[in-house]
């Protein structure tokens, strides 16, 4: 018996409506946090950027807030600056 599977006929889910309330203002950004612990161990953009195999530029658009992280980003900023 052969078995056809449309592409139709995968259940995606639907996007949830609900909205997380938000976050405080006192919740630092991620990309203030990330310039302050880079100060904070002395490392410049460059150090830190050859230390996680990236561009000077791309911390500098992280920290800036212009480019956001997704979960690997956010995993190599955490060992390279050890939070």
């Amino acid at each position: 018996m052969l078995l056809s599977i449309s592409f139709y006929t995968v259940s995606v889910p639907k996007p949830s409506k609900l909205k997380p309330p938000p976050l405080p203002a006192t919740i630092p950004s991620a990309a203030d946090r990330i310039a302050f612990l880079r100060k904070r161990i002395g490392l410049s953009q460059a150090a830190l950027a050859e230390k996680m195999g990236i561009s000077r530029k791309q911390v500098s658009d992280y920290e800036r807030g212009i480019s956001f992280m997704n979960h690997e980003m956010i995993i190599r900023f955490a060992l390279a600056l050890g939070a």
